[in-house]
């Protein structure tokens, strides 16, 4: 059945409270290569705020030792110059809004979702200008041959990842 009810349901709402947060940093990712450090700040407000209303008390630790992984993993990526600093600062926010079960398979979602990100992005670089983009046209993602925004690969996974879990 599709919806949020249930004892999973509370942990499928609390997606939907980061979601603005990781789509409107995917956007200034897009345009201008950069997520703002607000964005972050923002999503982990948000999560301080909902996730008394949203989670059992006994999950919140499994949420905030996720999120400390990837922000070590995240932070050697970004020492190694393999992540930008806004993808390695967004990306530890969104984990915590991640059960631990869960992490497989939406690290397996966000490698296809960056994957297929980085086909899309490569096979309409050269033809930007012709296509009917309007200012989207300007962004720099087109012009750019050695950066790749990933966190349109991020809210591609959490876009997906939602779906998943409201439909099992």
């Amino acid at each position: 059945m599709i919806g949020l009810t249930g004892p999973e349901s509370g942990a499928t709402a609390l997606l939907f409270c980061i979601a603005p947060v990781v789509f409107l940093a995917t956007w200034t990712d897009l345009k201008e290569f950069r997520i703002p450090n607000a964005l972050p700040i923002v999503g982990l407000v948000v999560f301080a705020l909902t996730c008394m209303v949203f989670l059992p008390l006994s999950e919140i630790p499994d949420r905030l030792l996720g999120g400390l992984i990837v922000f070590a993993v995240c932070f050697v990526l970004f020492s190694a110059r393999a992540m930008g600093g806004g993808d390695a600062k967004l990306l530890p926010v969104i984990a915590l809004f991640i059960p631990a079960g869960d992490a497989l398979m939406v690290l397996i979602i966000l490698s296809v979702c960056g994957l297929a990100g980085l086909l899309v992005i490569r096979l309409m670089a050269p033809r930007a200008a012709s296509l009917p983009l309007g200012a989207a046209a300007e962004w720099q993602v087109w012009s750019s041959r050695k950066h790749f925004p990933y966190a349109y690969a991020m809210a591609g996974a959490l876009a997906l990842y939602i779906l998943v879990r409201l439909i099992r």
